[in-house]
Protein backbone atom coordinates (compact mmCIF):
# COMPACT_ATOMS: atom_id res chain seq x y z
CA UNK A 1 0.00 0.00 0.00
CA UNK A 2 1.24 3.48 -0.85
CA UNK A 3 1.15 5.84 2.16
CA UNK A 4 0.02 9.37 1.42
CA UNK A 5 -2.79 11.53 0.17
CA UNK A 6 -3.94 12.93 -3.16
CA UNK A 7 -5.84 16.12 -3.93
CA UNK A 8 -8.56 15.30 -6.45
CA UNK A 9 -10.73 17.54 -8.62
CA UNK A 10 -14.18 16.00 -9.30
CA UNK A 11 -16.37 17.37 -12.11
CA UNK A 12 -19.82 16.26 -13.20
CA UNK A 13 -23.53 16.43 -12.50
CA UNK A 14 -23.43 13.81 -9.72
CA UNK A 15 -20.56 15.03 -7.53
CA UNK A 16 -22.62 14.76 -4.35
CA UNK A 17 -23.64 11.19 -5.16
CA UNK A 18 -19.97 10.34 -5.82
CA UNK A 19 -19.01 11.65 -2.37
CA UNK A 20 -21.87 9.71 -0.74
CA UNK A 21 -20.83 6.47 -2.47
CA UNK A 22 -17.22 6.97 -1.36
CA UNK A 23 -18.35 7.55 2.22
CA UNK A 24 -20.54 4.45 1.98
CA UNK A 25 -17.42 2.43 1.18
CA UNK A 26 -15.73 4.03 4.21
CA UNK A 27 -13.17 5.96 2.16
CA UNK A 28 -11.42 8.70 4.12
CA UNK A 29 -12.37 12.00 2.43
CA UNK A 30 -11.06 15.27 3.83
CA UNK A 31 -11.13 18.96 2.93
CA UNK A 32 -14.14 18.73 0.61
CA UNK A 33 -14.57 22.12 -1.08
CA UNK A 34 -17.21 22.94 -3.70
CA UNK A 35 -15.51 25.04 -6.38
CA UNK A 36 -18.47 25.35 -8.73
CA UNK A 37 -22.01 24.16 -9.30
CA UNK A 38 -20.85 20.87 -10.78
CA UNK A 39 -17.32 20.53 -9.38
CA UNK A 40 -15.49 20.08 -6.10
CA UNK A 41 -12.06 19.29 -4.70
CA UNK A 42 -11.26 16.79 -1.99
CA UNK A 43 -8.34 15.01 -0.36
CA UNK A 44 -8.26 11.23 -0.06
CA UNK A 45 -5.81 8.43 0.66
CA UNK A 46 -3.82 7.09 -2.29
CA UNK A 47 -5.17 3.58 -1.62
CA UNK A 48 -8.75 4.89 -1.81
CA UNK A 49 -8.02 6.78 -5.03
CA UNK A 50 -6.98 3.52 -6.67
CA UNK A 51 -10.43 2.08 -5.88
CA UNK A 52 -12.74 4.84 -7.21
CA UNK A 53 -13.01 3.68 -10.84
CA UNK A 54 -16.33 1.82 -10.38
CA UNK A 55 -17.78 4.83 -8.56
CA UNK A 56 -16.60 7.19 -11.32
CA UNK A 57 -18.32 5.07 -13.95
CA UNK A 58 -21.48 4.73 -11.87
CA UNK A 59 -21.86 8.49 -11.38
CA UNK A 60 -20.30 9.73 -14.62
CA UNK A 61 -17.94 12.19 -12.95
CA UNK A 62 -14.40 13.05 -14.08
CA UNK A 63 -11.62 12.85 -11.50
CA UNK A 64 -8.24 14.52 -11.98
CA UNK A 65 -5.21 14.55 -9.68
CA UNK A 66 -4.30 18.01 -8.48
CA UNK A 67 -1.43 17.05 -6.15
CA UNK A 68 0.19 14.03 -4.52
CA UNK A 69 1.67 13.87 -1.02
CA UNK A 70 3.57 10.63 -0.39
CA UNK A 71 5.10 9.88 2.98
CA UNK A 72 8.28 7.81 2.97
CA UNK A 73 9.18 5.69 5.96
Amino acid sequence: MIPGFVRVSVKGQQCQRFVNLCRGREMDLKKIIRTGETELQLTMKVADFLQISPLRRKTGVDCHLESLQVYLR
